[in-house]
């Protein structure tokens, strides 16, 4: 491979895993996707319940607890991603069901916390 032919395979590699800012409609459009997804696999997150009390909630009290944080976020406009995040772990919060949905809620207000005032999630944001 030439210097040239590698130079070209160089960048584009690093356009590949370029990705666009997250704002508050693109973080409301993603807490939707995983609210569908765990919708879809709810049955298969409650077979996994076996511990402590193999009663079989946990992907019902998953997706309660998301519903509840996308329902936080539904109607709003706001493009400012940490205060969306934030809302969506005060709605996750408040919807909290079952100790994952309290635990999936914790997640949620970590992640809020260490964004807050973030206006644009990107790379450097994140890390």
């Amino acid at each position: 491979m030439n210097s040239e032919t590698q130079q070209t395979y160089i960048r584009r590699r690093q356009n590949r895993f370029r990705t666009a800012p997250i704002d508050g409609q693109a973080l409301k459009y993603l807490i939707y996707a995983g609210l569908s997804w765990l919708r879809t696999n709810q049955e298969t997150v409650n077979a996994l319940n076996v511990y402590p009390v193999p009663d079989g909630d946990t992907g019902i009290n998953m997706v309660l607890t998301m519903q509840a944080a996308y329902d936080e976020i539904a109607d709003s406009p706001e493009q400012n991603f940490g205060n969306m995040i934030n809302a969506v772990a005060h709605g996750a919060l408040m919807g909290a069901r079952g100790n994952s949905g309290v635990i999936l809620s914790q997640i949620w207000r970590g992640l809020a916390r260490g964004l807050d005032g973030i206006e644009v999630l990107d790379g450097p944001n994140l890390v």
